[in-house]
């Protein structure tokens, strides 16, 4: 009996202990590799981080082929890591090779906990090598962290400003489809464009010099662009040739994404001071080069005509195809514009603009054609003979001019009247020449004019350079030569 109750006794202990005894929590699940691959570290060398220069897919794919099993034991071993990479939850993988297995150290970025991982022995080495393959791939690197630009075309290390995390956007500014590769020499100490400093070691250098495009002369030419571990060209670098067409990128690297401004932009009231007509190449318009004024009260007037008295901030869809065709200089920094609105830019080695978008295309040759009238550049180029030798109106034949008719056409002329413009339009599309002249050494003369009556100058291209005269001027011009056409 005694030994029944003892019995017993001992039952209930054990079974009382076993109650009292905690159960093991359940492991938390957490599934690995569910975002893309966003940048790696080799080793444990920070300066050797290619962030944001991976192949995200192929990386990936790499990692999500293997069989990840969970094994948190080795959250407690001792291991030398061998790549890093961080997804874009932020979350960190650190990766160590082994004989049998290899491991992998999960950090979430929500929390800092820790899991860990063994996957098969030999994808660690797989990884290592194709990230170290794509970071040395000059097509494949994505600008994001500094760039400076040149104002003297002379490289200045000082000079380089940060780029915010908000440019991650921002990518493969220079794929591998606009790269031509060239065995060309260039000097390294060139005039150059601008630098992108990329991830700690790697540079894309833009050219300034441009290359003509000896098949189509009046399209953009070409540019060389320097990528490699040196900011200027030299044998560690590659040289490219890439189109202007595809060099249209300052504004995505350096004016995105857009910052606070005045809700509404008074152009009457922002005090315009200077302006510049850059050097230009945009449709039928080119530049010979760039031209400047101030902006007086005609150049306000003809503003507001065309945009009108006000420009309210808007969200910024053409940013991305942001060319400046001219600069203002105001109180409140530079104002740039271009034919879909005005970009307002404190300071310009600083990212961000705000944008003010125009009701409606602006007829921007029109606007740059005014504009440059009312600052009346002089002329400082050397003019062919202008004596008229041969008039031609839109009769059957062209008019040969007597010795008279070719003194009082000189006369009306009258070239000290006239203004430079280095605006060209190759295809004067909007003008519509009435009157042409071959001169006497068979330079070619004509006029280009809208309705004329209501516009307050018209322009003469003679041989390709463009000038300016009133349209009172022109008018005493036509005068004579009407009436040469009527004696005829």
């Amino acid at each position: 009996m005694k030994t029944i109750i003892k019995l017993s006794i001992v039952m209930c202990i054990i079974i009382g202990l076993s109650a009292c005894t905690p159960k093991p929590e359940p492991e938390e699940s957490f599934t690995p590799m569910t975002s893309f691959v966003v940048s790696a570290i080799l080793g444990t060398n920070v300066t050797e981080s290619i962030s944001l220069a991976l192949d995200e897919t192929e990386v990936s794919t790499l990692m999500k082929s293997s069989v990840w099993t969970r094994d948190d034991s080795i959250l407690t071993q001792v291991s030398t890591f061998v790549v890093t990479i961080t997804d874009k939850l932020g979350d960190r993988y650190a990766f160590s090779a082994g004989q049998q297995k290899d491991t992998v150290v999960v950090t979430r970025k929500s929390d800092g906990k820790q899991f860990g991982f063994t996957i098969k022995s030999g994808l660690v080495e797989d990884l290592r090598q194709l990230i170290a393959s794509i970071g040395t791939d000059p097509v494949l690197v994505k600008p994001q962290y500094s760039y400076m630009i040149s104002y003297d075309g002379v490289y200045d290390p000082t000079k380089y400003v940060d780029l915010d995390q908000s440019y991650n956007s921002v990518i493969n500014l220079f794929p591998e489809s606009i790269l031509i590769e060239t065995t060309d020499t260039i000097d390294p100490e060139a005039p150059i464009d601008y630098v992108l400093r990329v991830n700690l070691g790697k540079y894309i250098t833009v050219y300034l010099e441009e290359i003509p495009n000896e098949e189509f002369p009046f399209e953009p030419g070409w540019r060389y662009v320097s990528i490699g571990s040196g900011a200027l060209h030299g044998p560690e670098n590659q040289l490219y040739l890439v189109s202007e067409w595809d060099l249209g990128i300052n504004s995505k690297l350096f004016y995105y994404p857009s910052v606070e401004g005045p809700q509404t932009l008074n152009l009457a009231e922002l005090n315009l001071s200077n302006y510049t007509i850059e050097t230009i190449k945009y449709g039928i318009l080119m530049t010979s080069k760039p031209s400047s004024g101030v902006v007086n009260d005609d150049i306000l007037n003809v503003l507001m005509d065309y945009i009108g008295e006000s420009l309210t901030q808007t969200a910024v869809p053409h940013v991305a195809d942001f060319n400046r065709m001219m600069t203002f200089e105001t109180d409140l920094g530079f104002l740039y514009v271009n034919e879909w609105g005005f970009i307002l830019d404190e300071d310009p080695l600083i990212p961000g603009v705000a944008y003010y978008e125009i009701p409606g295309k602006v007829d921007l040759m029109n606007l740059l054609f005014e504009l440059e009238f009312y600052t009346r550049i002089p002329i400082d180029r050397d003019l062919p003979d202008l004596t008229p030798k041969t008039l031609f109106p839109y009769t059957p034949d062209p008019i040969t001019l007597s010795s008279q008719e070719q003194a009082d056409l000189l006369e009306a002329l009258d070239v000290s009247k006239w203004t430079q413009s280095n605006l060209i339009p190759w295809e004067p599309l909007t003008y519509e020449p009435k009157y042409e002249l071959f001169t006497a050494d068979d330079s070619y003369l004509y006029f280009n004019y809208p309705t004329y009556q209501d516009c307050p100058f018209v322009i003469i291209q003679v041989d390709g350079d463009t000038y300016y005269v009133t349209l009172e001027h022109f008018l005493t011009i036509k005068a004579v030569m009407d009436e040469i056409e009527s004696t005829h």
